[in-house]
């Protein structure tokens, strides 16, 4: 039975097999979490789905899939794009009996304005959506080294923050970076799990342990490749998969050259790697709780998707209990405890010696919990439940 309101969701996500249609660039981490989003609300609403604009989408377009109306834009520039959005936003409007609530990615900050804006005049509910924070948008500028204009832009992100009604965070420690934000219209969820995603993949287990996701050399990739290069005489069995790109990639090449126990396997599609992941023992998230960038603040606003994933898929992960990872997690990972090369080279030493079925139980276990607790549907209710919007 459909609810009695209907959804506009303006983000940078749509429906995977629609970026393989069009030809779209598919920001992983963003993309899942908001797609997830919308995939548990179309459950019980009707969505209008507006994907921010894309240089190969050469014509307007709009796309009816699985109770979701996709429009998708060509690379217009603001003008036109302006007068596309507001178009399109009165149609729903003149057209929809039922109330209308505006869900943004807060981070597309261009088309979300323009909606805001819109949403004020026709009294929407709007929430906002909020996966990272501003200043961490591509290469970090330390806040004494930042340009004018460069905070200028920061001052209208977060001034644009202000006019959400509610927000969906990633960590709790957003919400003190968030001003208007506080535990009565926020809600922390720090993510959604799929395990629907790897129900029907056949298990061919392997004595493999990989690691997929961004290559940049601050997430520890390094580190987790010396570790492996360490241990392998004793684990002479196993081999090290790594999937992905970024900044390391020349340096892993180099590395691995004389290993033939190492295969670097760069960017696959996203069947491939997740046939991989259950197919693996272990999964490697080396990302550390320090960073580099200023004042070591970055990880309390994290929450990787890709740690997510890899509890969804019933294979064991090792990694950090970084600071934006609520405490509940600790007991369904295999934890580093100690930074770095050592850190990561005992933690496999101390987990590759317990059996097979130790490992594998470890991993179901996660599974479970992602499963009852943090599932996209599950987490998507724990929305409308805080926000009455059920």
């Amino acid at each position: 039975m459909m609810n009695s309101k209907e959804i506009i969701y303006i983000s940078r996500s749509t429906d995977m097999d629609l970026y393989k249609q069009l030809g779209l660039t598919c920001n992983i981490a963003a993309t899942k979490f908001n797609n997830l989003i919308m995939q548990g609300l179309s459950d019980k609403y009707k969505i209008n789905s507006f994907y921010i604009y894309s240089k190969n989408i050469k014509k307007e377009q709009k796309i009816y899939k699985n109770n979701v109306v996709h429009y998708f834009c060509p690379n217009y520039n603001k003008i036109k794009r302006i007068i596309f959005l507001t178009k399109n936003l009165k149609k729903i409007k003149n057209s929809c009996s039922r109330e209308i609530v505006l869900i943004c990615d807060a981070l597309c900050i261009g088309d979300c304005v323009v909606a805001q804006l819109i949403a004020k005049i026709y009294k929407w509910r709007t929430i906002g959506i909020f996966t990272d924070l501003p200043e961490y948008l591509g290469t970090f500028v330390p806040q004494k080294k930042r340009t004018i204009m460069q905070k200028i832009r920061l001052k209208i992100y977060y001034s644009s923050f202000n006019l959400y009604d509610n927000f969906v965070l990633l960590t709790k420690q957003m919400v003190d970076k968030i001003d208007k934000a506080n535990m009565l219209n926020s809600i922390v969820v720090e993510g959604f799990g799929n395990t629907k995603a790897f129900k029907n993949l056949k298990i061919n287990k392997k004595k493999q342990i990989m690691y997929a996701g961004s290559l940049q050399k601050e997430y520890g990739i390094i580190e987790l490749i010396n570790a492996f290069i360490s241990i392998h005489d004793k684990f002479d069995d196993y081999k090290l998969v790594i999937y992905g790109k970024g900044d390391a990639e020349t340096e892993i090449k180099a590395l691995i050259t004389k290993y033939d126990f190492i295969d670097f396997k760069g960017m696959a599609n996203i069947d491939v790697v997740l046939q991989e992941e259950v197919d693996s023992m272990l999964l490697v998230n080396p990302r550390p709780t320090h960073s580099n960038q200023e004042g070591n603040e970055y990880t309390k606003y994290s929450f990787p998707s890709k740690n997510m994933e890899y509890m969804s898929s019933g294979t064991p992960m090792i990694g950090y209990k970084l600071p934006g990872m609520p405490d509940e997690y600790e007991k369904y990972i295999f934890v580093i405890k100690d930074e770095g090369y050592i850190g990561i080279r005992n933690t496999l030493i101390k987990v590759l010696m317990k059996s097979d079925n130790e490992i594998i139980k470890k991993g179901k276990t996660a599974q479970l919990f992602i499963k009852n607790e943090k599932e996209y549907n599950v987490q998507v209710d724990k929305i409308l439940k805080k926000f009455n919007l059920e």
